[in-house]
């Protein structure tokens, strides 16, 4: 009896091991997917800079005798938008510690209720 016990702990370690195993590499995918992603649009930003910056300036329109650059009202390019960080990644996917309890909690109820029915009927056997 007592062995059950153990056994049932033993498999119900090995369980929580997997589970948290298997939920830390789907994080660590889910991470190395967000960084190649943004490590991607990265180059991308830069080689449409890159591309933007080497066409010569278009001269600036003049409207009424006077150009933009002396009415002091410069165009800025389109691009010029702030570049996104990839030191901070965001956070995808559901936390897996949720369920781990969930199980845990179910396995050890399962094997509680398994004993206590070993028990009486054991006990109902000897009388």
């Amino acid at each position: 009896m007592v062995l059950f016990v153990v056994a049932s702990l033993f498999v119900a370690a090995i369980v929580i091991g997997v589970i948290f195993f298997v939920s830390e590499r789907g994080e660590q995918v889910r991470r190395d997917k967000a960084q190649e992603v943004a490590v991607q649009q990265l180059r991308d930003q830069e080689a449409a800079q890159e591309e933007s910056s080497s066409e010569e300036p278009a001269p600036a329109p003049v409207i009424d005798g006077v150009s933009q650059e002396q009415a002091g009202t410069r165009s800025e390019p389109a691009d010029s938008a702030p570049r996104p960080s990839t030191e901070a990644l965001p956070a995808t996917g559901p936390v897996g510690d949720a369920l781990g309890a969930v199980l845990v909690f179910g396995l050890v109820s399962l094997s509680i209720a398994y004993y206590v029915t070993s028990r009486r009927a054991v006990s109902a056997s000897r009388l």
